[in-house]
């Protein structure tokens, strides 16, 4: 355990050089573009509340109130092929990261105008008025709540909209899509309308507040809640409903908002990056769940960046896999994958002073994950001395 732990040290003082080559070896092998890259932050949490100036107390994305955290930000392409990363301390608000993280990825990569697409939280007047002046562009959510209650007025109104129909890549049928474009405070304002977005809205809120209803039973547990649920304090635990709000929120339901300074692609092409930013949340679910990063027990700084090292490593492995079996047209899901390669095992057998190895019975998904890297299979029974000519 100890030597595992020491090799997270040697990740640590590598980290810029394992990004790099991951960043290389992606354009070498999948002819990787940056064109369009996706940026978003999570967070990371330990089992500790001991703040140190690197864990610390924040808006923790896991739900977990009183444990310290890290912010962990990341760009990856458009086949969710890593690009780097970046880790901060847990008190960083995470839209002060976006420009940092791409001025670090166009320093260290020394790449041309780039793309990059963001999440609502990455937008503030400091992101906007430095991008403006460098060489890169940005599709990024815009809060419509945020806006001039003028260019609120002006974009809510339906007649206004244009109407389109596209065909939708996850079911293959054809679906109409109502879109609005202004202009505001220099930035493109693209606006898309959906009646099953409006019912989903709906519901959320109408979820909202019969829970508000119900916590106003017990009001101690609202010092930091009252706001996101509805609820406007009158005193010292004592709240109502604070209708005002809800029926603003009504007027939102539907409604989405994108903002761009580029001036070259169709409003169909940025709605269609924006859409795929959903691949990095992905990318997330693939750290947090299958590759188990946190909780981390870790609690030295070097440690901590050896540990987020090594799963961007594997996360790398991972991504790349998937790749290679889409390319193969056989894809595989995470869980499939990890299935497979736990039944490829073989037995060291010993008979007559002799010893062979002994291999299990290949599942049909471990096949298509050998074909895919050109990986020889093992015949069933094999002499030990031999085993080199496999590997």
């Amino acid at each position: 355990m100890h030597q595992i732990y020491r090799t997270l040290d040697q990740l640590y003082e590598r980290q810029e050089s394992l990004k790099h080559m991951i960043y290389q070896k992606g354009r070498d092998l999948f002819n990787q573009k940056l064109d369009v890259v996706f940026y978003d932050v999570t967070t990371f949490y330990f089992e500790s509340d001991k703040e140190d100036g690197f864990r610390e107390k924040g808006f923790g994305k896991d739900g977990k109130i009183g444990n310290t955290i890290v912010v962990f930000g990341m760009l990856i392409d458009q086949n969710k092929q890593p690009v780097g990363y970046e880790v901060y301390q847990g008190t960083q608000y995470e839209g002060h990261t976006f420009t940092d993280a791409l001025k670090r990825l166009k320093k260290k990569y020394q790449v041309g105008k780039v793309i990059c697409v963001a999440d609502s939280g990455m937008m503030n007047v400091d992101n906007i008025t430095e991008t403006e002046g460098e060489d890169y562009e940005y599709i990024i959510g815009e809060r419509l709540k945020s806006i001039s209650h003028a260019k609120q007025d002006e974009i809510l109104d339906l007649k206004k909209y244009q109407t389109i129909t596209i065909p939708d890549e996850d079911s293959g049928q054809e679906i109409e899509i109502k879109y609005y474009i202004t202009s505001y405070k220099n930035k493109k304002l693209i606006t898309t309308y959906s009646k099953k977005r409006a019912a989903r809205d709906k519901a959320q809120r109408e979820e909202k507040t019969e829970k508000a209803k119900r916590l106003m039973q017990g009001p101690s547990q609202l010092e930091k809640k009252a706001k996101v649920h509805y609820l406007e304090k009158q005193g010292e635990n004592t709240y109502t409903l604070d209708e005002k709000k809800i029926s603003k929120s009504e007027r939102f339901d539907g409604f989405l908002s994108v903002a761009t300074n580029n001036k070259n692609l169709s409003a169909l092409q940025i709605l269609d990056a924006y859409k795929q930013l959903y691949k990095i949340e992905q990318s997330f679910r693939s750290f947090k769940t299958f590759l188990e990063t946190r909780p981390m027990y870790h609690w030295t700084e070097k440690r901590i960046l050896g540990h987020l090292a090594l799963c961007y490593i594997s996360f790398t492995l991972l991504n790349h896999l998937q790749l290679r079996l889409r390319q193969k047209e056989t894809p595989l899901t995470e869980n499939q994958i990890r299935k497979s390669l736990m039944k490829m095992q073989v037995s060291l057998l010993k008979q007559d002073k002799k010893e062979y190895y002994l291999a299990s019975k290949t599942p049909e998904n471990a096949h298509k994950i050998m074909k895919a890297l050109r990986i020889r299979s093992l015949p069933d029974l094999i002499p030990k001395e031999a085993i080199n000519t496999y590997l």
